[in-house]
């Protein structure tokens, strides 16, 4: 299981870093498993009108693996079971994010009538809670999984001259793609076309 060294958080860049005179380089040592949508929670009953309290909330000690990411990463939700009982309402994820900060995160509604999963932006480092609103019938289920975007604590930094230098793979098997936020780290994340436990070493440029 990879996880992200402590020290890759200590230069966290405050700001949008443009225009510096002095980058450093660091390395992400990291080891992502596969995208999976049940690997913190599968097949959790959820709550209709019919229910004294209808908007659940599922906490921490009923999540596997303590609710703890394999790293840093995004979080994804899958309603399942009775079709006609999904409502198209938007759970609420609360977690540790990528920079040890406590957040939450507003997901996407579900699909009215329709089983699927829901896809968050944000990268939580250890899943503590959702919410999620009522549905319209007693028969829908809730897995709550990790997804592909894998974190990576840094924002977009450039030199005087403009140029842009994003992060780049070392070691480690297929290609990575990149999308550094400019301000919020916590929303910085890299797609890696093979996430399956295997090394991957990434350089990164701080500011």
């Amino acid at each position: 299981m990879g996880k992200y060294p402590k020290n890759a958080y200590k230069a966290l860049v405050q700001g949008n870093s443009i225009g510096l005179t002095t980058l450093t380089k660091a390395l992400l040592k990291i080891s992502p498993v596969a995208a999976d949508t049940d690997r913190m929670l599968a097949a959790y009953e959820l709550k209709d009108s019919s229910d004294a309290a209808a908007e659940i909330t599922i906490r921490a000690n009923n999540f596997l693996l303590d609710g703890e990411c394999d790293v840093p990463r995004n979080i994804t939700l899958t309603v399942g079971g009775t079709a006609a009982d999904i409502a198209a309402v938007q759970a609420t994820v609360k977690g540790v994010l990528m920079d040890g900060s406590i957040g939450t995160e507003t997901m996407p509604a579900f699909t009215l009538n329709t089983a699927g999963s829901v896809v968050g932006s944000k990268i939580f480092k250890r899943f503590l809670e959702v919410t999620v609103p009522e549905m319209d019938g007693a028969g829908v289920t809730l897995d709550v999984g990790i997804g592909v975007k894998i974190g990576c604590p840094v924002i977009q930094v450039a030199d005087v001259a403009n140029t842009v230098y994003p992060p780049v793979q070392k070691a480690g098997s297929g290609t990575l793609t990149d999308e550094i936020h400019a301000t919020d780290v916590n929303q910085s994340y890299v797609t890696l076309s093979v996430l399956d436990g295997t090394l991957h070493v990434i350089e990164v440029t701080i500011g």
